[in-house]
């Protein structure tokens, strides 16, 4: 009567977690590591699709393309400005005017011409502006500076979330190997204890605790294709792909293999990396052209009691001609040529105070600096720190791997045997399989710390790598 209840109870839960399975495996498709339809794809294929689909690279290169023409029409302005004009006047008539002249004789006024026509070139050259031309030049490249940085910024930022989006998609790729293999081995240790049964060597209490163990694989499979999907939807996002598109990492990990863990930095000393950062980090570049705008700017307002000098130019062609007196009937060509100097007088009440005002932009910065490179030199060092702890895990999790894999194969020999109980076997598999995601998650832990540092310390979130 008790066998019975038993066979009941497992059957039961068998079909709960089959029709569970079922109704996931509708949800997901086929989308299976492996699958024949999946897209096979390298880190630098990841990379390359990334930042062709960005839109804040996008944003970022239009950002170029403004401040390199801002920085061309401030350029121009050192050109000489030419405005040329004319026009046609036709007047109503009038009567001629007279003049009494003091012989007592009346003279007449000549009549106005009813028609006039001119055309006029006027020619502008600065020679000295107070450098407003030189700083507005200045300011302008140090504008498309920060915009290439900017750019650069932004490529770093794509490639970083790519990197560690790829990894995490990585491990939950050997995650679903590695907990399919999992199931596999429940379920030939189900059909041993089964066979053990009716040869009266089994308990039914045997056969249900590994019926039980199967379906408590069964449910750490659904957790590992749950993971495995969300993050190939995470990379397809960044790739610019379709969220249920199906991808193949070409890059894959073999827990039972030696698994090489390469440094990707050039740099292994910390005080490299960290001069390395403060050369490259685009926040502390960033800081250095603001100080180098502000540095134009006081240069500009220093100069703002020297006088502005420019050349000017007219040449005019009119019928009549307005500095002929009586006015004739015909074009004549004139022209004129002089130097012009002005002094902003309003100015210099506003020099003080505006200087003060860029010093203490300048604190501000030199404070924000400093600010920043105790950041950078603490992220470093918790970089460094993780690497050197996930390097470590590596390391152990192979011994770890070996000893858990020896531990089940005695066990499981011993189960057989009949010296050993099913506890002890389920113990030794759940320790195999644990040993075996760590081993995974411990690489690529390291890979991601190791791409958190390239990107901490300026490098090229794309260096080194592997395909």
């Amino acid at each position: 009567m008790m066998d019975e209840r038993f066979s009941i109870r497992s059957r039961s839960i068998r079909n709960l977690w089959i029709v569970i399975f079922g109704l996931f495996a509708a949800l997901a498709g086929a989308q299976q590591p492996g699958d024949a339809s999946a897209l096979r794809i390298t880190l630098q294929e990841c990379i390359e699709r990334g930042t062709a689909v960005s839109p804040g690279l996008s944003e970022a290169e239009a950002g170029v393309l403004q401040n390199r023409a801002k920085l061309e029409m401030a350029q121009r302005v050192r050109w000489p400005s030419l405005e040329l004009s004319g026009g046609y006047t036709r007047l109503s008539e009038v009567e001629n005017g007279e003049i009494d002249l003091p012989s007592s004789d009346t003279f007449t006024l000549p009549s106005a011409d009813t028609d006039s026509v001119a055309v006029q070139a006027a020619v502008v050259q600065p020679l000295f502006t107070g450098f407003e031309i030189d700083t507005g030049i200045g300011t302008s490249g140090q504008l498309l500076r920060r915009a290439r940085l900017a750019r650069e910024q932004s490529l770093r930022e794509v490639r970083y979330s790519i990197e560690q989006s790829y990894w995490k998609f990585v491990n939950a790729s050997a995650r679903v190997e590695v907990v399919n293999k999992g199931v596999e081995r429940a379920e030939s240790l189900l059909q041993d204890v089964r066979r053990l049964f009716t040869q009266g060597m089994a308990t039914r209490e045997d056969v249900l605790r590994m019926e039980m163990n199967r379906e408590q694989a069964l449910l750490q499979k659904l957790e590992a294709e749950h993971i495995h999907q969300l993050a190939m939807m995470e990379l397809n996002l960044l790739i610019g792909e379709e969220p249920d598109r199906v991808l193949d990492p070409v890059y894959t990990i073999n827990p039972d293999s030696d698994i090489q863990a390469e440094a990707w930095y050039p740099d292994t000393d910390y005080q490299q990396i960290l001069s390395r950062a403060a050369a490259e980090r685009s926040e502390l570049r960033f800081i250095e052209i603001q100080k180098e705008i502000q540095a134009l700017e006081k240069k500009k307002i220093s100069a703002g009691w020297w006088p502005k000098i420019s050349l000017q130019g007219q040449v005019q062609y009119a019928n009549p001609h307005p500095r002929q007196f009586p006015p004739e009937d015909q074009f004549i060509l004139s022209w004129q040529f002089g130097v012009m100097g002005t002094i902003s007088v309003t100015s210099l009440k506003t020099m003080g105070p505006e200087l003060e005002r860029i010093e203490g932009v300048f604190q501000e910065l030199d404070s924000r600096k400093e600010t920043l490179m105790r950041t950078i030199t603490l992220q470093i060092k918790r970089d460094l720190l993780e690497i050197e702890k996930s390097r470590q895990l590596l390391e152990a999790s192979a011994t770890i791997l070996a000893q858990a894999r020896e531990n089940y194969d005695i066990v499981y020999n011993k189960f057989r045997s009949g010296s050993a109980v099913n506890t002890d076997l389920l113990s030794a598999q759940q320790e195999l399989l644990q040993a075996q995601l760590e081993r995974t998650r411990a690489y690529t832990s390291l890979r991601r710390a190791e791409s958190q540092l390239i990107y901490d310390a300026g490098y090229d979130a794309g260096y080194g790598g592997v395909e």
